[in-house]
This record gives C-alpha cells, sequence and structure tokens, in this order.
C-alpha cells in the first residue's frame, strides 16, 4: 500500500486551520465539522492520488490521525493568536454578557468575568486540548470510515492478500 502521510498531513492542515480560534469555535457548533472535513479531505486525497480503495478500517485509522494532527495544530496555531491578544473566549463571553447578562444567574455572570479577565492559563488550556484530542478522534476515525465508501476506486474494497495465499 502506498504511503499515507501526505494525505494525512493535508487532512491535519484542514482540521487545524478549521479549528483555531474563532473558526474552532463555529466548528465546534457545527459538531466537529473541522474534523469531518479534515478526514474526508485525507481519504479523498489518498484515494484519488493512488487510485485505489482503501478499507474502512484503514480509512478510519487514517482519520483519526488526521484528526490528532489537527488539534496539534488548532493548539499551536491558537496559542499564538491567543498569545497576540486575538481571544475568542474572551470575545465570546463578552457577547454572552452583553446580550444575555440580564437572563443569566449570577454564578454564571461571575464565571463570565471571570473568564474575560483572566490570563492565558496554559494547564486548564492543555487539558482542554486532551480532551478536544480524544472526542476528536472518534469523529476523525468515524468520517474516514465514511469516506472509505464515498470515495471508492474501482470494485469492491481490497483484499487480504495473506488470507489467499495461506489458502
Amino acid at each position: 500500500m502506498p504511503d499515507t502521510k501526505q494525505s494525512i498531513l493535508l487532512g491535519a492542515l484542514v482540521t487545524g486551520i478549521l479549528g483555531t480560534s474563532y473558526l474552532g469555535l463555529i466548528t465546534t457548533l457545527m459538531c466537529c465539522m473541522n474534523v469531518i472535513a479534515g478526514a474526508l479531505v485525507a481519504i479523498w486525497h489518498y484515494t484519488e492520488t493512488n487510485e485505489l480503495t482503501i478499507s474502512g478500517g484503514k480509512a478510519a485509522g487514517m482519520g483519526a490521525l488526521v484528526a490528532v494532527g489537527g488539534s496539534v495544530i488548532a493548539s499551536v496555531l491558537t496559542l499564538i493568536l491567543m498569545t497576540a491578544g486575538i481571544r475568542h473566549d474572551v470575545v465570546m463571553a463578552e457577547f454572552m454578557l452583553n446580550n444575555l447578562g440580564d437572563q443569566l444567574p449570577p454564578e454564571s455572570i461571575q464565571g463570565l468575568e471571570d473568564q474575560v479577565e483572566a490570563a492565558i492559563q496554559l494547564g486548564p488550556f492543555f487539558f482542554n486540548v486532551l480532551v478536544s484530542t480524544a472526542v476528536s478522534s472518534a469523529f476523525g476515525a468515524g468520517a474516514g470510515a465514511i469516506g472509505a465508501k464515498m470515495f471508492k476506486k474501482g470494485g469492491d474494497e481490497p483484499t487480504d492478500l495473506s488470507v489467499i495465499e495461506e489458502l
């Protein structure tokens, strides 16, 4: 089988860029759409470049790797933006305070105000990265398996030659 690294990297870049800062907020609200898009791009690229059909299991593995790579890329880009003062979490908290402040309970208002005043805290940031990576991997694997069915090249899925050789 041809090497998958280039396709996984392409999918991870799509996932990472779409998952960065404000775009990450939008794609999270759309249920991990950045991960799904990245995994589908990776599977499409791999099958199109190599003119072959891959198994659902291999595609699921590729999708999970796309999600992990994309999570790392998005985290690094978001951290860079946050240190530069571009904080989507603060903007969202300020939006909620300005538009929903009179409808929120006092403890929620206090939490949002604390978030607006907080500096970048690396501990919670990296904890969120680990949790989102785990969740994203499941979405990436599922999208990869779906991509294997969507981007078939030729007939049925490939057969395992080791089973044939044993006969």
